[in-house]
């Protein structure tokens, strides 16, 4: 379902040439003083307390400020690409849009977005934003202005663990986790559980290979690394949780993260470890208020004595199109989400963590130090390769990662079987 929220009754703007002829838009230093004060702005999401945020308090303020008209869409995140490719074959493109890194390559492979490389290093204060500018890097080039930032790591719950002796001190690598997972299950209980359901278990495979000092994609892009040694070491992990004698977990390919929060595992206490993003936590705390001081967050695991990585990093971020007529707007509605006002306002509300370090002596944070090590855990993320194929790539991968955990496929196997599949699709980008 779309939720359109128009703020102002204004008449849409021709967009000049349908963008997939490539080359046909306004060049970067144009189009910004030319046209109407008008912008065209699609968020994804679904989330109301998100929306009425932006329509009615942040949207209203940039418009005052700036004497614009601003237009916003949100767009349910399945069906984001599917419009997102309508609009440039019509030529109805909006000046901005929200979406997530892994598009990143593929829309500055077709021409799609502008590179703000000349704003962005303009920035007094640029070295805010940490390493979450850099995600939104091809070769070579910034695309995205992060809108919020995220993080996967393990969440447990410290009754249970304090029950089965476990310290969660000792926690600091996947092994260790995995033999505490094994006192911690039960026949009602899965002693861990991490993210397994389709695209998710990607997520999940990247964190444990990187942990493993594996890679994904050779360093051009073009050739699958994620069936070595340290790929196959990560796959057997996740494997070894669900199936055989030493599993410690229950409902593989399970959506748990989106179960209602008063539902999660966590809460009904039918898992003692879970991987949880700071959304999914507050929310959770939220829900069960009583759950606030029984929970604690771990810092990535080690894998093998490697250091430990996590998915994550920026969440959201914001395109402004090659063809917007408005382009100078455009830039100054991203630097105006991007403020540190107005962007520890948005993390608050939606519960993401902020996309500036500064943040983190905010009235946010400090109210909610389970965000801590969220936060702390920053250098350690990781998101997916930028490269034009990777949604394909990481769906191809994803169906053979399905396959060994359900215990069809030996570890092996199916990333070679993922790696040989790819290849045309990486070689072709």
């Amino acid at each position: 379902m779309n939720i359109r929220r128009t703020l102002t009754a204004v008449t849409a703007i021709g967009l000049s040439a349908v963008l997939a002829a490539c080359g046909t838009g306004s060049p970067s230093g144009s189009g910004g003083n030319s046209g109407p004060k008008e912008l065209t702005v699609w968020f994804p999401g679904n989330s109301q307390v998100e929306i009425d945020l932006v329509t009615k308090t942040l949207v209203p303020k940039f418009e005052q400020q700036t004497g614009s008209k601003v237009t916003v869409t949100y767009v349910d995140w399945p069906n984001l690409s599917p419009k997102l490719t309508t609009a440039f074959a019509s030529g109805t493109t909006p000046d901005v849009w929200g979406h997530g890194t892994a598009a990143a390559a593929g829309f500055a492979a077709n021409d799609r977005v502008l590179a703000l490389d000349d704003r962005i290093n303009a920035l007094a204060d640029k070295d805010d934003f940490g390493g979450l500018l850099d995600q939104g890097v091809v070769d070579g080039k910034h695309y995205l202005m992060p809108l919020s930032g995220t993080g996967t790591l393990l969440v447990y719950r410290k009754d249970l663990l304090q029950g089965a002796g476990v310290d969660p001190a000792t926690l600091t690598s996947w092994e260790s986790v995995y033999d505490a997972a094994r006192k911690l299950k039960t026949k009602a209980r899965s002693g861990m559980l991490i993210a397994t359901s389709p695209i998710a278990d990607e997520q999940s495979f990247i964190a444990l290979l990187r942990s493993a000092s594996g890679k994904m994609l050779s360093d051009d892009g073009k050739t699958a690394e994620f069936n070595s040694p340290a790929g196959v070491q990560a796959l057997t992990y996740m494997v070894n949780l669900y199936q055989g004698d030493g599993a410690v977990a229950a409902g593989v390919s399970d959506d748990y993260l989106s179960r209602p929060p008063a539902q999660q595992p966590l809460a009904l206490g039918t898992a003692a470890i879970t991987q949880f993003g700071p959304s999914q936590l507050l929310q959770l705390v939220k829900a069960k208020p009583d759950l606030a001081d029984k929970l604690g967050v771990l810092a990535p695991p080690t894998l093998g004595g490697q250091p430990g990585k996590a998915y994550g990093g920026m969440g959201t971020g914001l395109f402004i199109s090659k063809d917007s007529k408005n382009q100078d707007l455009a830039w100054k509605f991203l630097e105006y989400m991007a403020s540190p006002e107005v962007s520890n306002q948005y993390a608050e509300v939606i519960g993401s963590l902020p996309v500036r370090q500064s943040a983190r002596s905010s009235a946010y944070v400090t109210k909610n130090p389970l965000l801590t090590t969220f936060l702390a855990a920053q250098p350690a993320y990781i998101g997916n390769p930028n490269v034009p194929a990777w949604v394909q790539v990481r769906d191809v991968l994803s169906r053979y990662l399905q396959q060994a955990l359900a215990g069809k496929v030996a570890p092996k196997d199916a990333l070679d079987k993922a790696a040989q599949e790819v290849k045309p699709l990486l070689e072709g980008s």
